[in-house]
């Protein structure tokens, strides 16, 4: 079990050290704002920390036994059978040993990804404020100009077919049934085309690397006899760890690097109109993604969201399908960075500024709100006989609330982090209806919170620190005519508080 001693009488486990997060939270952070030198940063990786320690949580919690206490806060176990993680003296080194963990991984993954940002041709490319400036030297720059190479020679000896469903797939994120639609093809079909890119990928790498032979030996025919020897590298690894070993080829902590190492071969490849540059990016349960993008730009995801960026020689797009984004935009006149979703678009010149999926599936809301710069927001008709509303211009410490009609209603913000406030770990509740909050902490939890029709439309107000949602819940009778109960599933119900 993670943490674990062999010589202590209880062993540390993530749930145990979530139950008594809060009492070590501001410690955490002071730890973490000595490590990284900003105070913003140091607050994301508190955050971050959590949602790690309740994903390890979540883990563990189908392993223990029944007798275990040790379960994430959200996954049905109350504070009487948590009482004992806090006498562990280890909580607090558990804890902090995370947090010190991520904040080096994003050290590393923000100097690796700027190395190939600069070899792609974005020398000028800015780093976040609050991270060291990391360059590429020349030797290691050669290196990568010869890996995109390798990787140009391999995918232009794919077929036409392969080559556009490796970048839909991989890159803009169609699932295989959509585009097996699109081609007039099986699903079956689409598997082997994408197979076969990622084989490319990783026999030009293997070849950069000089680990293995130029070519990769294409799979027979079912019933042919196989006469051609076979790659070094596993079955395994050939399917369900290409991904993984891509990464380490490139020395990247994550496949969003496989665009930028597309990027080269996309711009010779694509027409007038073509995107120069693609990347899909979906977000886990209770994970965050932070990515820098080619133009200087720097992009967070929130949990359970999902984004596809296109960028062509006169706009930058952003389409967010669902969960929520901030987005610090370079500065480009010739080149405006639009959002776009199914309630309102959203188009800056450089700024930073969060956009979020609201409210419940039957009734969508969109939150768009600047914390500096200006944007400008164009609603979308709830109907497509119905006139097109006004476009709105929102300016640093603005937000606006967009509802499925097309109506917009406009507040200001308290303070410029609450554009984004998910980045620092809270949430911000303004009379949203008791269902709409309880779906928005389902972001970080895979236990279920359901609310009953009778509390659903319910106001929630105030503000939430993720870290603590448990806690919230618990006292969440005291604030409204509602009892909050655990299902043997394991998930919260919230229903109406018995009348009389």
């Amino acid at each position: 079990m993670l943490g674990a001693h062999p010589t202590s009488p209880q062993p540390m486990t993530a749930g145990a050290a979530l139950a008594v997060f809060g009492q070590h939270y501001e410690g955490l952070v002071r730890f973490l704002r000595r490590r990284t030198g900003c105070s913003d940063a140091a607050h994301e990786l508190a955050h971050e920390t959590w949602l790690r320690l309740v994903v390890r949580a979540d883990a563990n919690s189908a392993q223990d036994s029944p007798c275990s206490t040790a379960q994430p806060i959200l996954a049905g176990r109350w504070p009487e059978e948590a009482g004992a993680a806090a006498q562990h003296d280890s909580a607090r080194a558990y804890i902090y040993a995370v947090g010190a963990r991520l904040a080096l991984n994003r050290l590393r993954d923000q100097g690796r990804q700027q190395q190939w940002i600069e070899v792609a041709g974005h020398e000028d490319t800015e780093q976040p404020c609050h991270w060291p400036q990391t360059h590429a030297n020349p030797a290691r720059a050669h290196e990568l100009r010869q890996a995109l190479a390798a990787i140009d020679q391999h995918l232009g000896q794919l077929g036409q077919r392969q080559r556009q469903v490796l970048l839909a797939h991989r890159l803009d994120g169609l699932p295989q049934a959509e585009l097996a639609q699109q081609h007039g093809v099986s699903i079956k079909t689409i598997e082997r085309d994408i197979a076969a890119g990622m084989a490319a990928i990783e026999a030009a790498l293997y070849q950069w690397r000089g680990e293995a032979p130029t070519t990769l030996t294409a799979p027979k025919a079912s019933g042919a006899t196989a006469t051609a020897p076979q790659p070094t590298m596993s079955t395994a690894r050939r399917h369900g760890g290409r991904r993984q070993a891509l990464s380490a080829l490139l020395g990247l902590g994550a496949m969003g690097g496989l665009a930028l190492l597309l990027r080269p071969w996309m711009l010779r490849q694509g027409g007038l109109g073509a995107p120069q540059w693609t990347l899909a990016l979906d977000s886990g349960i209770g994970q965050l993604q932070r990515q820098d993008l080619p133009d200087g730009s720097q992009l967070t995801l929130d949990a359970a969201s999902h984004v596809v960026l296109r960028y062509f020689s006169t706009e930058r797009q952003a389409q967010l399908h669902r969960g929520s984004a901030f987005f610090a935009v370079a500065p480009d006149a010739q080149r405006p960075f639009t959002v776009h979703t199914t309630l309102a678009h959203i188009t800056v010149l450089g700024t930073r500024f969060g956009v979020e999926w609201q409210g419940t599936p039957q009734s969508p809301q969109l939150r768009i709100a600047v914390q500096s710069g200006q944007v400008r927001v164009q609603p979308l008709p709830g109907a497509p006989d119905q006139p097109r509303p006004a476009p709105l211009l929102l300016g640093a410490g603005q937000q606006v609330m967009i509802d499925a009609h097309g109506q917009a209603h406009h507040t200001q913000l308290e303070r410029p982090e609450d554009a984004a406030a998910w980045q620092h770990g809270w949430l911000l509740f303004d009379g949203e209806p008791l269902a709409a909050a309880a779906q928005r902490l389902a972001r970080y939890h895979h236990a279920p919170i359901r609310v009953a029709p009778g509390a659903a439309a319910l106001p929630v107000l105030g503000r939430v620190r993720i870290a603590m949602a448990y806690e919230w819940l618990r006292l969440l009778p005291q604030s409204l005519p509602v009892r909050v109960q655990r299902a043997s599933d394991g998930g919260i119900d919230i229903l109406p508080a018995p009348q009389g």
